[in-house]
């Protein structure tokens, strides 16, 4: 008895019109379902607009128009604005940034990698270490950087205290926004 492949495609023959009507109904439908997707996906970009919108303009604005930081009302939400900051150095400022931490004394938010990680609070002793190596005559390279979230947590903590801080040279960009419980 003969196997029959059953990826094999069937003759033309045999499939009737009913059947041929039945994919083109499939194929419609399929186009339409994408449609809707797309069309959704749409709306949920505007709606997030929307949102950060009033979220970070107009209830942010009218709060501090009326000296508020914060207010519980009648049904019991609670409205708090709260501050975050978002960083991420340009490679343009990259250098200047780091001197900048470097200069100020806040090293040891740099991590220093050379062949192994040092952490942020290691950052003298990793630079030591690569300078011996370099001098010794060894091939070492060598890769700084400050996460993002370290980056934003320290400068949210300078602006707080009123420290002057170059936002631009960090990337940084601090955003007050409404948050209600």
């Amino acid at each position: 008895m003969a196997r029959t492949d059953p990826f094999a495609a069937p003759s033309i023959t045999a499939i009737n019109e009913e059947r041929l009507g039945q994919l083109a109904r499939y194929a419609n439908l399929m186009q339409n379902k994408q449609a809707a997707v797309a069309a959704a996906e749409e709306q949920l970009k505007q709606l997030k607009k929307e949102l950060v919108s009033i979220e970070q303009e107009s209830i942010p604005a009218f709060m501090q128009e009326l000296g508020l930081s914060s207010i519980t009302l009648t049904d019991g939400k609670k409205i708090k604005l709260t501050t975050k900051v978002y960083a991420s150095i340009p490679a343009k400022h990259y250098e200047e940034a780091m001197d900048w931490l470097v200069n100020n004394g806040h090293a040891d938010l740099i991590k220093l990698t050379v062949t192994g990680q040092f952490g942020k609070d290691e950052y003298t002793q990793a630079k030591t270490i690569y300078d011996e190596l370099t001098a010794s005559g060894a091939k070492v390279s060598s890769k700084e950087a400050v996460h993002p979230s370290t980056l934003a947590s320290f400068l949210k903590e300078q602006l707080e205290r009123g420290t002057a801080v170059p936002l631009e040279l960090f990337g940084a960009m601090p955003i007050t926004k409404a948050v209600i419980s």
